[in-house]
This record gives C-alpha cells, sequence and structure tokens, in this order.
C-alpha cells in the first residue's frame, strides 16, 4: 500500500486523529524490560562475557558510567582545576601582599597607571567574589543528586581575560603603561612569584570555563573504531552495567534500522515498542520525566550504525539524513543520555568532513598491560597455553574480535590446553582447522555420505551473501542453500547445525523478517573473500572482476556490506606483484587495509617489498590520520613493519601546513602517552638500543619528531632526551644532522643544530671526543653552510648560530682548520646563499598591525607582543625598519604554507589551531601560527645576519669591547642540566641579638668584622658575601651585610690604602658593579664570541686633604654659578678642591643570565668570574654541572648558598693561587665593598635606616 503523507490543514486534522484513537503507552521497569527482551540478543549476548571483559582504553567505558550517572568521580577533573584555582587566588593575597611591603620598605615606587598594577589590583579586590563563585561550582558538584541541565555558572573573568606580565630583565622594551616599577628589588624573586601566579590564576580560570561549558553540553558520546576493536562489547558493557545499577538504558543494534532512509522517527519509535499516532518529541519527553522523576538519566545506545543497510543500496542514509537533527532535539530533554557506535571508517559517510561534530571516544584495541590482562584471561578461559607466546606475537590480539574468534575456534570445547597458532595467518589456520572439523561432526552426526555436501552448503550460502549488498539473506534462503531444498523442518539440516555452533552464522529478526547474518564482520569477510577466490581462481582475476569494482571499490555507486572485510583478506593473500597492489594502491581504501595487514605481519622480504610500494604512494591528511593511529603501538618496535621509520618516510613528503594537521596535530591528542615516552627512555636509556645503522634507531627518531610540537614542555623533554643520548653516543649526530639538513623540518633542524652544539660544549674537555669526531662534525658543518660552495646552506638563525659555534671551537681545539680569508668569513658569520624574496607595498599593506598595536592577531597570526616587542630585536629595536620586518615575516610565515583564521576546521582542531591547554595538564601549548611566526623570524634573522643587517654587532662602548651577542629570542641554553651551589653555612651569626624593641639606636651598630674570619677559605680567596636576616616575612625587620670586591689599578691607589681601608663612606661614593653576561651559553666560558673583554671603569674616592688646582672657566661654570659671566669663558682660575684617589678597576664577578620560560631547561642566574679575568688565566667550564675549571680541568670557583628560616647567605670563592697570579699579571689589588643596610620599623622608637660602607684591601700583592 502506498505511503500518502498529509501537509497544511490535512496534517493537523490527521495528527489530531492519531492523538484521540492512538493506544496509550507507559514508561516503566516493564517496559525497559520489555526492550531488553526484545533487542539484548545474542548478537550481543555472544559477544559479551562480563568474566572476559577488560575496559580498553583507559578505563573510557567506567569513565562513560561515571558520566552518564553524574557521578563525583566524573567531575573529578573539574574539581581539582577547581582546588587548584581556589588555592592559587588565596596564595596571591599573601604574595602579593609580600610585594607591596618590599617595594614600600625600599621605597621602590610603583607606576599606578600601569596596565600591571591596575590588574593586580582588581584580582585583589575581587578575590572573594571569584571564592564565592568557585564554592558555589564545588558545592554543586558535589551533591549527590544533582538537577538536569546542570546550573553551573562559568566564574566572571571580566578584566581577567588577558594576564599583563612583567619582566624586569625587559624594562626597556615596556611602553610607559607597562613599566610597574623602575627600581629592582633586592628580592626580585617576589617580583617573579606575583606575576606569575597572575598569569597562572588568568589561564586556570580560562580552563575551568571550558570545563563547565563542557559539562553543560555534556548529553551525546560517539564510540568508533576500527572493525573488530569491540564497539558491540564496548555498548553491552555499558548496558549490563547500567541495568545491574537499575538504571534505565535502551539497547538498538544498527541493523534494526534498515528501513526507509527518510523515515528515521518512525523506525525508531517502532523499535523501542510506540504505538501509532506518537510524535518522536511526545515520546522523547516521556522518557526524559521518567528519567527526572527517577533522578537518573535514561541512556539511549545505538551499537553499530555503520551495519544499518537499505534495501539493496548498501549503506542506509539514514544517519546522515537524521542524526544531527535528532541530537539537536535531545538538547531539549537532559536527562537523555546519547550513545551511538560506529567504525572510524564511515564517518565519512554520515558527515562529509570526516569528523565527528560531538564528543568522541576512540576504540584502538587493547595496549600494555590491558592486552596482557585480555590475552590472559581468554587464554586461561578457553585453556589455550600461553607459555610460548611472546611480545612480537601479542599485537596480533590488539582487535579484541580476533582474540574472541580466535579462541572460541582453536578450543571452544575447553577439555584440554591447546597450543596456539598466532599471526593473521594462524587465525586463518585456526578458522580453516575449525571448519573442517565442523564439517566432520557434522557429517558424522548427520550420517551423511560426504563431508563436501556441508562445504558445498557453506559456498553457496557464501555466494548469496556476496550477491545481498546487506550481507544477510532470509532464512529459508540459507536452508535452502545450505542443504539443497526446500526445508520445512531444520531439525535434521545442515543448516541447522551449523548454526547450533553460533560461530559462523547467527539467525536473527530484522524488520520483522527471519534472516541469517555472520556471526562478525570479519567472519564473513573471511568466507566471502575464499568464496571469490574460489570462483575466479586467483587473486589477480578477482581484482579484475566485475564485482571487486562494482561492490568492493564501489564503482557501481552500491557497495556491500562487508567490502571493508573481503578486502582485508584479499590483502592479506596477495604479494607485491600482484594486481590489487599494482592497480589500486593508490586508493584509500586499499592503503588503509594493506597497512593493517603489515601490521599484523612479521617482516619479511615480502612485507618490506609492499612497504616500497607504499612509501612511492601519495597520502591525504585523513589517510596520514589514520596510519598514525592505527600504527601508534609499533613505532618503535624495529621488528614491526609500521614502525615510526615508515611513518617518518610518509611525513616527510607532505608540506608543511598537512604535516601540521596530521603529525603535529596527532602529538597535541597524545600529549599524555608521548610524555610517558620520553620520561621512560629518559629514566631507562640502557633500553635505547644503540645499533650500527644508526638511522635504524626508532626511539631516537621518534624523539626527534616530537621536536615539531607545538607542546613546549614535550619538545624541551625530547630535547632533553637526545642530548643525554648523544652525550653518550656522540659519534651518531653527524649523521642525523646530515639527513635533516635537507628536509623541510625547520623545527627539528633547529633543535638538532642545537643539540649538535650543546653536546660539543659538554664534551669540550673529553679527549676522545675532540680528537675522534669534533674535527669530522666541524668540517661536515663548514661545508654545508660556510663553505664557498655550501652543500646545504639554511636561513635558519638558530642552525647557522649553532653550526658556527661548533666550528668556532673545533678550531680552538686544533681539530679543524681554515686559511685567513675563510676566517674571516666565518668570524662574520657570512655564506653563499641568496634566494630570499623580495617585498612590495602591498605585503607591508598587508600587516597593518606594524603600526597599530593589537591585543589579537591582524593578521592571524601576527600578535601586538611579537611585532611591537620582538620584531623590533633583529636591530636593536629600531622601530622605523619594523614595518620591513613584519611584512618579510608574514610573507615567510605565507609561503611557509599556513593558513590565516582558517575557519574550515573542526571543534579539536580549533583547539589545536589555538592553542588551547589540554585537559588535566599546565603545560603551555602554543598556537599554530605561533610556530610558523618563529620559523620565520629565524629564518628571516639569518637572511639578516647574512646581509650583515642583524643587530647582534655590539660595538665598543663604555662597557665591552665589540663583540657578538646572540638573539635573545633562543628558548633553550643546551650547554648545562642544574646548577647547585654548596648548600651548607659559613658563618653562624645572629644580627638581631642586640635588638632592643624599645630603643631602636641597635640599627646603627656595623657589622663588618663577623667577615673577618671569612676572606680565606682553605685554599680559597672571597670574592661575594651577602649575609641577609629577617624577623618577618613583610621585611619589617632586616639587616644584610655585602661585601663585593674589584680588581683596582696597584700603582694608582697603593699610597692611599691607610685613608681608605676601614673608613665610613657614603653610598654615593660605591664601586658600580655593571657588568652582566645575557644571551650567553654557559659552555661559550671563556672562549666564544659571544664573551666580550671589559672596559675597564673609573672611580676616585675622597680622601683627606685638599689642594690647589688651576683651571679654565666653562660655559657650564656660567650657568651653574653667579660668579661668572660669558667673557670669562676661557680664563684661567685658581680653586682648592678636596683631595681625591682616581683609579681604574673592574669587577670579579659578573652576573650571568640566562632567561627562559622552559621548565626542563632551567633559567640560570649567578655570579662568575668576570670575562677578562676568565680571558686571562685560560679558564674553562664543565658546562653540563656549570662549574667553572681552571685551564687543568679542576674546579677553581665555589659558591656556597644556604637558607634558614627567613634568612639566607651566599658567599664565592676563589682558588687563591690563580687568583694572585692574576693579580700579579695585571698589577692589581683585590678591593673589598663591604655594606650593611639595618632597619627595624616593629620598634616603638623607629629609628629609621642604618646604611653604612666601608672599604678593604686584601693582602694578595699588596
Amino acid at each position: 500500500m502506498k505511503k500518502i503523507r498529509f501537509f497544511g490543514i490535512f496534517q493537523k486534522i490527521s495528527q489530531t486523529y492519531y492523538q484521540i484513537f492512538r493506544q496509550p503507552f507507559d514508561v516503566d521497569k516493564g517496559y525497559f524490560n520489555s526492550l531488553e527482551t526484545k533487542h539484548f540478543n545474542k548478537e550481543f549476548t555472544l559477544k559479551y562475557s562480563e568474566n572476559l571483559f577488560v575496559d580498553q582504553d583507559k578505563g573510557h567505558g567506567r569513565d562513560l558510567i561515571n558520566e552518564i550517572l553524574l557521578n563525583k568521580d566524573h567531575f573529578q577533573d573539574l574539581l581539582n582545576e577547581l582546588k587548584i584555582l581556589k588555592d592559587w587566588i588565596e596564595d596571591f593575597e599573601e604574595q602579593y601582599k609580600t610585594l607591596k611591603n618590599l617595594l614600600q620598605t625600599e621605597n621602590i615606587p610603583v607606576n599606578l597607571n600601569s596596565k600591571q598594577h591596575k590588574q593586580l589590583e582588581f584580582l585583589l579586590n575581587n578575590r572573594q567574589t571569584l571564592l564565592e563563585q568557585i564554592y558555589e561550582i564545588d558545592t554543586k558538584l558535589k551533591q549527590d543528586i544533582k538537577s538536569l541541565p546542570l546550573t553551573l555558572k562559568v566564574i566572571d573573568n571580566t578584566n581577567l581575560e588577558f594576564a599583563e606580565s612583567f619582566d624586569f630583565q625587559r624594562l626597556n622594551q615596556y611602553e610607559e603603561e607597562k613599566r610597574y616599577i623602575e627600581l629592582e628589588p633586592t628580592e626580585p624573586f617576589q617580583l617573579v612569584v606575583v606575576f606569575r601566579r597572575l598569569s597562572q590564576i588568568v589561564t586556570q580560570i580560562a580552563s575551568v570555563n571550558r570545563l563547565i561549558i563542557q559539562q553543560k553540553k555534556a548529553q551525546v558520546k560517539f564510540i568508533h573504531g576500527n572493525a573488530g576493536m569491540g564497539k558491540s562489547n564496548f555498548s553491552a558493557f555499558l548496558y549490563t552495567e547500567l541495568r545491574k545499577k537499575d538504571k534505565s538504558a535502551i539497547l538498538i543494534s544498527g541493523k534494526s534500522f534498515g528501513g526507509d532512509p527518510n523515515d528515521f522517527d518512525e523506525i525508531l519509535m517502532k523499535q523501542i515498542n510506540i504505538p501509532n499516532g506518537y510524535l518522536l518529541e511526545e515520546v522523547l519527553e516521556k522518557l526524559n520525566r521518567y528519567g527526572e522523576k527517577n533522578g537518573s538519566r535514561v541512556t539511549l545506545i545505538f551499537d553499530g550504525l555503520n551495519e544499518t543497510s537499505f534495501a539493496h543500496e548498501g549503506f542506509s542514509k539514514i544517519w546522515e539524513n537524521s542524526l544531527d537533527n535528532f541530537i539537536e532535539k535531545l538538547e531539549k530533554y537532559p536527562y537523555l543520555f546519547f550513545i551511538a557506535t560506529l567504525r572510524t571508517s564511515y564517518i565519512s559517510r554520515i558527515w562529509s568532513n570526516n569528523e565527528i561534530p560531538y564528543e568522541q571516544i576512540k576504540l584502538n584495541g587493547f595496549r600494555g598491560d590491558d592486552l596482557r590482562l585480555l590475552i590472559q584471561r581468554y587464554f586461561k578461559e578457553y585453556k589455550i597455553a600461553t607459555e610460548s607466546l611472546i611480545p612480537s606475537d601479542v599485537f596480533y590480539f590488539e582487535t579484541p574480535l580476533f582474540l574472541d574468534l580466535y579462541c572460541k575456534m582453536l578450543n571452544e570445547g575447553k577439555v584440554n590446553t591447546v597450543e596456539p597458532q598466532l599471526g593473521l595467518g594462524g587465525f586463518k589456520e585456526v578458522f580453516d582447522k575449525y571448519l573442517e572439523n565442523l564439517v566432520a561432526e557434522i557429517t558424522q552426526k548427520l550420517d551423511l555420505y560426504s563431508g563436501d555436501l556441508v562445504r558445498e552448503g557453506i559456498e553457496k550460502v557464501s555466494q548469496k551473501m556476496l550477491e545481498a549488498s546487506n550481507a544477510f539473506i532470509p532464512i529459508k534462503s540459507f536452508y535452502q542453500e545450505m542443504d539443497g531444498e526446500n526445508v520445512k523442518s531444520k531439525s535434521k539440516t545442515i543448516g541447522h547445525q551449523v548454526l547450533q555452533e553460533y560461530l559462523i552464522y547467527l539467525d536473527e529478526n530484522l524488520n520483522n523478517r527471519d534472516v541469517i547474518i555472520h556471526t562478525q564482520q570479519e567472519v564473513g569477510g573471511y568466507l566471502l573473500a575464499s568464496r571469490l577466490i574460489n570462483t575466479y581462481g586467483n587473486i589477480n582475476a578477482v581484482t579484475q572482476s566485475d564485482f571487486f569494482k562494482d561492490y568492493i571499490l564501489g564503482e557501481s555507486g552500491n557497495m556491500h556490506q562487508l567490502k571493508d572485510d573481503i578486502l582485508k583478506f584479499l590483502i592479506n593473500d596477495s604479494d607485491a606483484d600482484s594486481l590489487l597492489f599494482q592497480n589500486h594502491l593508490n586508493l584509500e581504501v586499499v592503503k588503509k587495509f594493506t597497512l593493517l595487514d603489515l601490521k599484523r605481519t612479521k617482516i619479511s622480504k615480502e612485507t618490506q617489498a609492499i612497504i616500497h610500494l607504499l612509501k612511492q604512494e601519495e597520502y591525504s591528511k585523513d589517510e596520514i590520520r589514520t596510519l598514525l593511529e592505527d600504527s601508534s603501538e609499533t613505532f618503535y618496535d624495529p621488528e614491526s613493519n609500521l614502525n615510526f621509520l615508515f611513518i617518518k618516510d610518509i611525513l616527510l613528503k607532505v608540506d608543511n601546513y598537512k604535516f601540521d594537521f596530521t603529525w603535529t596535530y596527532y602529538l597535541y591528542n597524545n600529549y599524555y602517552d608521548f610524555n610517558e615516552f620520553i620520561k621512560y627512555f629518559t629514566n631507562n636509556p640502557e633500553e635505547i638500543i644503540s645499533s650500527e645503522e644508526t638511522s635504524n634507531n626508532t626511539i631516537i627518531e621518534l624523539a626527534i619528531w616530537l621536536l615539531e610540537t607545538t607542546i613546549r614542555d614535550l619538545r624541551d623533554k625530547s630535547t632533553k632526551l637526545l642530548l643525554q643520548y648523544f652525550v653518550t653516543n656522540p659519534d651518531q649526530i653527524l649523521t642525523y644532522l646530515i639527513f635533516y639538513s635537507v628536509t623541510n623540518r625547520d623545527y627539528i633542524n633547529e633543535r638538532l643544530a642545537l643539540v649538535a652544539y650543546g653536546i660539543c660544549l659538554r664534551l669540550q674537555n673529553n679527549k676522545s671526543f675532540i680528537d675522534n669526531e669534533l674535527g669530522k662534525i666541524a668540517r661536515k658543518l663548514y661545508n654545508l653552510q660556510f663553505a664557498k660552495e655550501p652543500d646545504q646552506p639554511t636561513y635558519n638563525y638558530i642552525v647557522i648560530d649553532s653550526y658556527k659555534h661548533i666550528i668556532d671551537l673545533a678550531i680552538l681545539k686544533g681539530v679543524f682548520e681554515l686559511d685567513d680569508s675563510n676566517l674571516l668569513r666565518l668570524a662574520n658569520y657570512r655564506f653563499n646563499k641568496d634566494d630570499w624574496f623580495s617585498i612590495d607595498d602591498k605585503d607591508r599593506e598587508a600587516v597593518p598591525i606594524a603600526t597599530h598595536w593589537s591585543l589579537t592577531p591582524n593578521p592571524d597570526p601576527l600578535a601586538g607582543d611579537f611585532v611591537h616587542y620582538t620584531i623590533p630585536r633583529l636591530d636593536n629595536r629600531d622601530y622605523e625598519t619594523r614595518l620591513d620586518h613584519t611584512a618579510n615575516i608574514f610573507k615567510q610565515i605565507l609561503r611557509l604554507g599556513y593558513v590565516s583564521n582558517d575557519e574550515n576546521l573542526s571543534k579539536r582542531e580549533q583547539s589545536f589551531y589555538n592553542g588551547t591547554s589540554l585537559l588535566g595538564s599546565r603545560v603551555k601549548v602554543d598556537r599554530l601560527g605561533k610556530k610558523y611566526s618563529w620559523i620565520a623570524y629565524f629564518n628571516y634573522a639569518g637572511y639578516l645576519l647574512n646581509q650583515n643587517k642583524l643587530g647582534v654587532w655590539h660595538e665598543e662602548n663604555s662597557k665591552y669591547k665589540k663583540h657578538y651577542e646572540r638573539l635573545s629570542d633562543t628558548e633553550i641554553e643546551p650547554s648545562y642540566d642544574d646548577y647547585k651551589p654548596y648548600e651548607e653555612r659559613v658563618i653562624n651569626i645572629d644580627f638581631f641579638v642586640n635588638r632592643d624593641i624599645e630603643n631602636s639606636n641597635w640599627i646603627n651598630s656595623p657589622n663588618y668584622n663577623i667577615l673577618d674570619s671569612l676572606y680565606t677559605k682553605e685554599d680559597y680567596t672571597l670574592l661575594s658575601a651577602f649575609i641577609d636576616q629577617k624577623l618577618d616575612k613583610e621585611f619589617k625587620t632586616r639587616s644584610w651585610i655585602q661585601a663585593q670586591s674589584f680588581f683596582v689599578n696597584r700603582d694608582q691607589i697603593i699610597d692611599y690604602i691607610e685613608q681608605i681601608e676601614n673608613k665610613e663612606f657614603d653610598w654615593k661614593d660605591n664601586l658600580h658593579n655593571n657588568g652582566s653576561l645575557s644571551n650567553t651559553y654557559f659552555g661559550e666560558l671563556y672562549w666564544a664570541d659571544t664573551i666580550p673583554f671589559k672596559v675597564k671603569d673609573h672611580h676616585s674616592f675622597p680622601i683627606e686633604g685638599t689642594k690647589e688646582i688651576t683651571r679654565r672657566i666653562k660655559h657650564y661654570d656660567v650657568l651653574k654659578s653667579d660668579d661668572f659671566s660669558f667673557e670669562d669663558i676661557g680664563k684661567e682660575i685658581t680653586e682648592t678642591i678636596n683631595e681625591t684617589c682616581h683609579f681604574e678597576y673592574e669587577q670579579t664577578l659578573v652576573d650571568f643570565l640566562w632567561e627562559t620560560d622552559s621548565i626542563q631547561f632551567p633559567a640560570l642566574r649567578r655570579d662568575i668570574p668576570s670575562p677578562n679575568f676568565g680571558k686571562h688565566l685560560s679558564l674553562t667550564v664543565d658546562s653540563s654541572q656549570s662549574k667553572i675549571l681552571c685551564s687543568n680541568l679542576e674546579e677553581c670557583f665555589k659558591e656556597y648558598y644556604a637558607e634558614y628560616q627567613l634568612n639566607s647567605e651566599n658567599f664565592h670563592y676563589f682558588r687563591t693561587d690563580l687568583l694572585e697570579k692574576y693579580l700579579k699579571d695585571t698589577n692589581q689589588l683585590l678591593l673589598f665593598q663591604l655594606k650593611q643596610h639595618t632597619y627595624d620599623q616593629v620598634a616603638d622608637n623607629l629609628g629609621g635606616h642604618f646604611r653604612g660602607m666601608q672599604f678593604k684591601f686584601s693582602n694578595l700583592n699588596r
């Protein structure tokens, strides 16, 4: 009967009619029990065993049940993040208060108009409001019964969208509105703590709000995975567990939706036993009310969407037509939770962009301990011996279906223990053996004259299954084909006996039709593939058949439901010369299943031939993503066909943007796994197996490719592992440098170059390395970059800088030589490469941000800080060139392939693109555009360097002679691991022993004499000391003594020592310790061009007595004094002035500073012997330990540091014999400048501040 549809007034009449005469239905326990009887059939019960189930992939099944039930465990991540935020906000108040007290005590004014001050004060004033919001959310989440929808409000982050940062070392780079303070406090760490906490709070609020929004929308979950990954098992687990907890759930197989693709509502209501005349919305409302009444969600599970077929059209369009609309309806019913499972390969057949637009879980099969547990359970259950299992056999069972079928077919009877047969070939052998046993058993049971009757029956059924694109046949046809006649009574038929086994076929009711299906699609695939081969004679003939072209490849527009499963077994039986590979390997589906087959097959000459063919193919973004997912567990298995060496060759062929949306995106999604990988091999370096063929070290290759990530901490951890490995295997680094120098992997190249330089710095005093490796490395790198005809020059500044200094070190050590002309070229960083592009006005117009500040990228990915602070550093903040610099960099970003403001992205891709933080982690994730920005920046910097336009050359000035100063944007310092001073107290003293709270005169007592016993310590002489004591955290009562030392010209000061020593001086007469080293690697001390000669300073001390001088009147004198007129200018006058002692001096120590945001490569700030001092004595370093050594490689410089209660002390000592040699060689004395600052703001009689200063000379060279 033809279906008539009513519209307009007739539709309303029809609906009213049905509403009057329709049958009522109740939603109660009996209703759900009836649906269980209808749908929880053999298809599920035969797949699911509670005793054998293992919750794969990090317990997602249990987590999903917690989410459905809204258990506390489900909200644990959000609760943890809330607690962290709460603690940080509470800490902030105390930390900010401490900073303000410090600045007030030290009379350091705060710029009240600065953005930093305004934001800090805003956070302080609103902290209680924020804490109340956190408390409200926390309370709701901890309630046992939660009303839906969740009424969680996001935390108000007004004025806290972005954190204002402040770094005193960058003070000269800030605009006026960002200059928080102008003077550095004595405790700069307090400043760091406050602004770090501010940044953490702002970031954490954003993270918490994302989780809240996610929770409010959490009502839908898709479970997907490849064939056989246990999706139906997962559905059965969820359903069974919910029903055991007396929770309402409905489970429906995807096969049950096999009607008209346009009638989703009608089909669904029929499957859930709804009488005619109801609208779907009414049914959903009724289910929702039932859930609300019982305080628990009703769960709808649609299992196996990919198994839905329609007539002879194969896969149904019902989900493409109706699924999104159905999910949209669910938003109105918060007490309904929807779960659907499907094969990953079917995603694109529902959503054209191949992205599920909802929350999802991907089942990747079993791994590691879960896999071993699962195998043990199954093998024990089915009495299969496990003694012969080896690790390389285990991965065959990562697909749960294989394990299930394998065990049932190998030993379903469980009578005696049997030995396993392994591999896909083993599975086929087991299946063939099972079939033969089945044939023999049925032949005997039915007293057949030949087993061929059973075999022929199975063949005929397989033929019918091939002809039925939906992969099932009517039960009547099954018996006819199996027994060769019309069967009226099935009890003594071949078909009945086969069905009784439940391992090949199942009888099911689909759409009120009794049909036969395969127990598993894998079984069907094997049987139908075998039938095709038997029919056509061989696989080549199969691939040339119309059936293969029409129904496997889909050229007819209609694909067989088991096409994938058939194809898998055809591929397994093919060799590299087969037409299947020669003609069809370019097809996505053939590539995919060929790769999966290789994963399950041991390495052989034949598999390597197929691998060779696969490497020649082009791969789409989706194909690479699938490849990465499917082969992730074998990345670093040298015995696997699909280890990372294969992946690497595929990735090297793709362009940058596709690369980032495959590999870099994969790293983002699997951060925790790779983090564990790095952690494991960092802690177990002995398991990184070295081989003569270094390129075969899959672990090191994978670590190298982690350098491409946008997750900074992961990149740095990988760098650290590579440094650790290559320091012990320095002979291998050159192979990798050469290989990657010809690739377009910039992030890898620059980090590998930095790693290589770090190794050279760490091993610079290792004789074996210098004699055997350093010269070879330097020679090859010179030929790559600096030769007159270089092999593979790059513009990357970090690479150039690293290569150049490696070559410098080799020349210094005498293992590499250049003539004078080439030495000059090298010294000036000149190389032959001249293919940089030009820019025009159109390029300049494309970057309006260069002249107009913008906090958001304009154009993407260029943001304000990068353009207005970073780019001007290219030529020492010459703002006139900023526009051209920005235009060059942006053009290079586009040439690298970056897509600005890419809107064709899924939700997850957008998170990756925007650098959204990872759930449960506070590691920094860069925007993808930032990666391109840095690559372009350093490439452009290298171009400017070659043009002598990069601002790295500092001309001689009052501080230093001309030298090279590295760009400050190099992220990490590769030459040291850590620095730990000697942790011991040098002195035991209490500055407050004579404190009198009623009389503050005690503060005026000098304490310089406490240092008298500390000027020497064994064979060492003091160079500096700082003893700091406080009575409270607020710096109310404090006293500190500081000793700084200087080298002074002996001839100029020797006659005045008695007039200088032990006399009080005003602080305005102090010697300035104004030298520092930054942007220099510690391992470069004291040989590299980054270590400048310090220009000596001039100073004078007032001494006793006066003297007369004759001088000429200057213009300045007229302006300053009324005693002179302009006519007096040039006339001589005689004046009496105070005597002074003029002298030259240089500091003994300089501040070494390496700044970084890296957690793995921490910042380093410490005092070291000054450059002049170190160069003269040929000092060197133990770089990794950050120790200063003499030329005999013995430690000669020590730092002692101790903290106790609120106090601290810090001392630096240098070996006396070397110090004395320097003083004699340079005709200098060692002068100590002693300072004391004491105050007590708690005493009743406030006495202000005591600021004293004296000088003392060492006896050395005196």
